[in-house]
């Protein structure tokens, strides 16, 4: 058990990260306070780093093992991308807020040009709501067997 320092509150350990006076819960509202009073000089700091290297690196390990357990998810993507690239699909703005840049998102992808377009908080709201969309695992359509 510790006391913590923000709130005085008598909590368990792990309620605390390591080697913090204040709990989670208090840390957490600390960060959030701190990100909106200083926004923009944060994503400026989050641009540079994303750009790093190192960065890039971890990211393109991380998406050649998602894309390889979740390859009907991918192929789905590479479907919009192509059918945006080749005008047969357009993209719109977020149907939520209207925000001019939005993803498009599967609700299904067994149905890979159905898409509605959320911009990225939307988007995420999405699924952490309704987790990921129907049918995301097995083989891509193209690598499914045909049966006569």
């Amino acid at each position: 058990m510790k006391n913590c320092t923000k709130c005085g509150a008598l909590k368990e350990l792990a309620e605390f990260y390591e080697r913090a006076a204040a709990c989670k819960v208090c840390t957490r509202a600390k960060v959030t306070a701190h990100r909106a009073a200083n926004i923009e000089k944060i994503r400026q700091y989050d641009i540079r780093r994303a750009k790093t290297p190192a960065r890039r690196a971890r990211v393109s390990k991380y998406l050649q093992r998602h894309f390889a357990e979740f390859p009907k998810m991918r192929s789905a993507q590479i479907a919009v991308g192509n059918a945006v690239r080749d005008k047969k699909l357009k993209k719109e703005p977020c149907e939520r807020c209207g925000a001019p840049k939005a993803h498009a998102h599967h609700d299904d992808y067994n149905k890979p040009l159905t898409v509605r377009w959320l911009c990225p908080v939307h988007h995420n709201e999405w699924h952490q709501k309704n987790g990921p969309g129907k049918n995301i695992e097995g083989p891509a359509p193209s690598q499914e067997k045909k049966t006569a």
